[in-house]
């Protein structure tokens, strides 16, 4: 048992132990935030059409440097969080990176609303909404004897909406 606890030290130093806890939370929240992102922008490109125009790269850009900002921020407590915490182990002084104090019971209720529960709700009511409108556009297109292609799709939707074109 003396050998695997000497094995799993941690080796890296007080900065690197907060920086790998600080990275992997950031890059957790990036990615959920990312998947939000790509979902709105599937979202108003199948059901608002009409409205939708592509992002632009600037555009673009902004909205990722404001996942990775949002996702740094909510991330930072961390920081202060985790450290080498030493013990002693047998004859051994053990040094691991973990969270020196308890998280507060704040922290991750605000972490796990923000990080989780309000994206998935927001994936899941889009992905609902998108599948509502294709439903309900392939169910017109069988009554009026149509091909479903996206052509059909956008003279529906621009008929529905009043418009001419």
């Amino acid at each position: 048992m003396r050998e695997a606890c000497n094995k799993v030290n941690w080796q890296l130093g007080a900065l690197f132990c907060k920086l790998s806890t600080w990275i992997n939370a950031t890059t957790s929240c990036a990615s959920i935030y990312t998947l939000v992102a790509v979902t709105a922008d599937r979202y108003l490109a199948i059901c608002h059409t009409l409205k939708y125009t592509l992002w632009e790269a600037g555009y673009t850009l902004y909205v990722i440097a404001g996942i990775w900002i949002v996702s740094g921020s909510l991330a930072t407590p961390s920081l202060y969080g985790y450290d080498e915490i030493y013990f002693e182990y047998g004859n051994n002084t053990v040094c691991v990176c973990a969270s020196r104090t308890n998280e507060k019971l704040q922290f991750v209720v605000v972490n796990l609303i923000l990080a989780f529960i309000v994206p998935f709700l927001l994936i899941s009511v889009s992905y609902t909404k998108i599948f509502y409108t294709v439903s309900n556009h392939r169910s017109l297109a069988v009554d009026a004897h149509v091909s479903f292609t996206p052509e059909t799709l956008l003279k529906s939707r621009a008929k529905r909406c009043g418009s001419d074109h």
